[in-house]
């Protein structure tokens, strides 16, 4: 067993002997004024919920009929579709992060990215190209894989 102790400094007490004095603790540092102390990154919460706007997707077809006619609410952007949702945890050709759903405040704009999922995202039954952005509008039909659609709807 070693057992290590280290003095930053030494005194000399009234006796004369010296003895060890435990340095002040040491400032926390402040950041200098030309760097702004970094912030968590902004989450776009769905912002449109207070325009009264509501956006969601329904399964419309899938390779298990019970989930169906499902709603899933979107509750944030950026907002990821795929096998990371509950509702197509089971479903064949949809990668866990498929695609992702944004929403552009500045253009009031929906799109949606292909994450290089394995078998590709179509939009009305067009394929787009992976990692770019496609403007999407309430209806579209988006297929992920060959067996699942689901309908983007906003209220």
């Amino acid at each position: 067993k070693v057992v290590m102790t280290f003095f930053t400094q030494y005194g000399k007490s009234t006796s004369g002997s010296a003895k060890p004095q435990t340095a002040p603790a040491a400032a926390p540092p402040t950041p200098s004024s030309s760097e702004p102390a970094p912030q968590p990154a902004k989450k776009v919460e769905s912002d449109t919920a207070n325009q009264g706007i509501h956006t969601v997707l329904i399964i419309e077809k899938a390779n298990i009929r019970e989930i169906i006619g499902q709603r899933i609410p979107i509750t944030e952007y950026p907002f990821i579709v795929g096998r990371n949702l509950p509702s197509l945890m089971n479903e064949n050709g949809v990668s866990r992060r498929h695609a992702e759903i944004n929403f552009d405040r500045q253009r009031n704009v929906f799109t949606i990215t292909d994450l290089k999922s394995t078998n590709g995202v179509k939009l009305e039954g067009a394929p787009i190209a992976a990692e770019v952005p496609y403007e999407i509008k309430t209806g579209t039909r988006i297929s992920l894989g060959q067996e699942l659609i689901i309908k983007f709807e906003k209220s």
